[in-house]
């Protein structure tokens, strides 16, 4: 039989293929530009930029929020030696709106919506400079996870996405046609409190798209990205990330590739810390085509994640369990000894007598107490044998022996103070502990 995890594991692995299987004859088709808006932060606002963490929200929880970025030179194309030939995007203001949901507790739904609405663009066939405010890409993607890195040393997620048509291609805010590809990723709970890492691998499917003729040739991409965050402060975060892409036409070609580094802070509000605001900034280590020469971004979000449902489990009630308590200094015993003096009997007799009648009692614990005159061990020895020869009187009288237990508590519980005469008087004394039946009424009685 599978367990509820594997059965769970299952069913992601299912729901990923069909959605591979839906796109993926869409992707088939070229596409005619490149998206330079490369920043694309996470639509579920976790714990890094754009490094997908593999905690989901929950079902029913959602994620939501809008960032702006700067950057300059995002867009330069080289020639076959690697050296720049043309600046064609100078400056860009992109902003992105993203939006997840939680469809069940291991599943996001997410979408972010991106525009630059100031570009400094140059035409590459006119090199005529103009500004522009332009539409990106939608992206739509789902995030699986597969191990909840609460509950296992690691994090595993998978997240597969498709982006539609929606940009600008003459301006490069667009891919000019449906791509699609997803990401695995690899994560961590927050160690001891303080520190987070992760690792996102996947790629993105596309046509082969010649940008500068011999030179800058894009075709399936290698995505790769690693980051941190560390808790400075309760509300304070830093989180540095390291991302970038490589085609697999030339995998090792050394200016083939785009490398960036970004690093910023955190700073969180709200009752559960679900108010984010996140400035930071980067630049490109290696430049092919989308990573800029420099960057800035802040981010307001607002993430509100459900927590997950525990499993259904079998819930034991245990009735509260009711006592009345008898008190009497009125059974006296021969000195130093456990024999019950006669004057007593009368006493036992109608205590026994009372508890007889009552059929919601349960059970009878029989204490004996002593004052603090003597030896601690003896006056435990003593009580004990005491609370005996109570038992064994009501034994002998007809109670059940099923129902009684006798214990000594020896000098442990004084009531008074053991310094005066009266004080003792007081400490010498039996205890009889009524059990009640849960719904019995109650009543408490001393002697």
């Amino acid at each position: 039989m599978c367990s509820t995890k594997s059965k769970s594991v299952i069913s992601n692995v299912k729901l990923l293929s069909f959605f591979f299987v839906l796109f993926f004859p869409f992707v088939a088709e070229a596409a005619t530009s490149y998206d330079t808006l490369s920043f694309k932060p996470t639509v579920d606002h976790g714990n890094y930029f754009t490094v997908e963490q593999s905690q989901t929200l929950g079902q029913w929880g959602y994620a939501i929020g809008v960032t702006g970025d700067f950057s300059a030179d995002s867009l330069v194309l080289k020639n076959a030696a690697g050296v720049n030939v043309q600046d064609v995007v100078q400056k860009e203001l992109a902003l992105h709106f993203g939006l997840a949901f939680g469809l069940a507790d291991w599943l996001n739904l997410g979408v972010e919506v991106s525009g630059a609405p100031y570009q400094e663009f140059v035409t590459p066939t006119t090199l005529a400079p103009e500004t522009a405010h332009v539409m990106g890409d939608v992206l739509l993607n789902l995030k699986l996870r597969l191990l909840d890195n609460e509950s296992s040393p690691i994090g595993l997620a998978l997240v597969p996405f498709i982006t539609f048509p929606t940009g600008s291609d003459s301006h490069f805010v667009g891919n000019g046609d449906v791509t699609g590809g997803g990401k695995l990723v690899l994560d961590t709970k927050r160690i001891g409190d303080r520190v987070s890492f992760a690792l996102n691998a996947g790629t993105q499917i596309r046509k082969e798209v010649v940008l500068a003729p011999g030179a800058t040739v894009i075709d399936d991409q290698f995505l790769y990205g690693a980051g941190v965050n560390i808790k400075v402060a309760k509300p304070v975060q830093l989180i540095a990330e390291v991302r970038g892409s490589t085609p697999f036409q030339d995998f090792f070609k050394s200016n083939n590739r785009d490398l960036e580094i970004d690093g910023g802070l955190r700073f969180l509000s709200g009752e559960e810390h679900q108010v984010a605001l996140t400035v930071g900034g980067g630049a490109g280590l290696l430049r092919q085509v989308e990573a800029p020469k420099w960057r800035g971004f802040a981010t307001l979000s607002y993430r509100f994640p459900q927590k997950e449902m525990e499993e259904e489990s079998e819930i034991i009630v245990v009735p509260e369990v009711k006592e009345e308590v008898i008190t009497t200094n009125e059974i006296h015993f021969a000195l130093n000894k456990a024999t019950i003096r006669d004057d007593s009997k009368s006493i036992l007799d109608d205590i026994l007598e009372q508890i007889k009648g009552r059929h919601e009692i349960e059970r009878v614990r029989i204490e004996g107490h002593t004052d603090s005159t003597g030896a601690e061990a003896y006056n435990q020895q003593l009580s004990e044998q005491r609370a005996n020869a109570v038992r064994t009187y009501f034994l002998e009288h007809g109670y059940s022996a099923d129902k009684m237990t006798a214990v000594g508590m020896g000098e442990n519980n004084p009531v008074a103070d053991n310094a005066t005469k009266d004080g003792r008087a007081q400490n010498r004394r039996v205890e009889f502990h009524l059990q009640i039946a849960p719904g019995a009424n109650m009543r408490v009685e001393e002697k």
